[in-house]
């Protein structure tokens, strides 16, 4: 198997993708050469470091706007999730709020989304950063898999299955993801508009129904 990198927009389930993914065999690390702080410059080292550390791939959503510089010998993987939960999860831990402005994720989101405004409400801020940070992986990624179906998924072949052995682990593994979730966002309750219309649209793309956004509870 080639080296991968597995990325999407920020709250999509990384940390659990890459634990998932160790627990079946494949070591797999989690925003450890991928930071808000990795060098442009670094990161075609990344297969080295690989090599050098024993690891076969990486999660990281912060990956996301410099795969360009990456190798052609590393398969770039897109991770989804329901943009409602990704959206309840953005608000609930108040990332893009006017408070966190100042932090690494949020300075990156702004620097590389120009499409961010500081007088944006959040809501729309976390509406705006789903549809922009996984465009950047769009482009850029050979594979795709929806997190709350990665199961179904993978046995498909859109990523790979380790072990046949190993399909019960998953069952180990909330398929709800882990800190804050802002219970008042749903489907109905978020701006519409263009925007909202631009999010269903990226949504089936993906393979998430309207169905699937208006029974979101995670």
């Amino acid at each position: 198997m080639k080296p991968f990198l597995i990325t999407g927009c920020g709250r999509s389930g990384t940390a659990y993708t890459a634990k998932l993914l160790t627990m079946c065999g494949i070591r797999t690390s989690h925003e450890e050469f991928f930071t808000p702080f990795t060098p442009y410059g670094d990161v075609s080292d990344f297969p080295q470091w690989l090599v050098r550390t024993h690891t076969e791939g990486e999660v990281s959503s912060v990956a996301a706007p410099v795969l360009d510089a990456l190798q052609s010998s590393v398969t770039i993987i897109h991770q989804v999730r329901n943009p409602v939960s990704v959206i309840r999860s953005l608000m609930g831990e108040r990332q893009l709020h006017d408070e966190s402005l100042f932090l690494p994720g949020a300075k990156m989101a702004f620097r590389y989304l120009p499409e961010l405004k500081c007088d944006d409400p959040p809501i729309v801020r976390c509406m705006k950063y789903w549809i922009g940070w996984n465009g950047l992986v769009e482009s850029q990624a050979s594979r795709r898999f929806r997190v709350e179906f990665a199961l179904e998924d993978w046995l498909s072949g859109i990523l790979f299955w380790p072990s046949v052995e190993n399909i019960n682990i998953r069952l180990t593994g909330s398929r709800y993801h882990g800190g804050r979730r802002d219970k008042t966002v749903s489907w109905q309750s978020l701006p519409g508009g263009f925007l909202k219309e631009q999010i269903e649209a990226t949504a089936a793309r993906y393979g998430y129904t309207l169905e699937d956004l208006e029974g979101s509870t995670s």
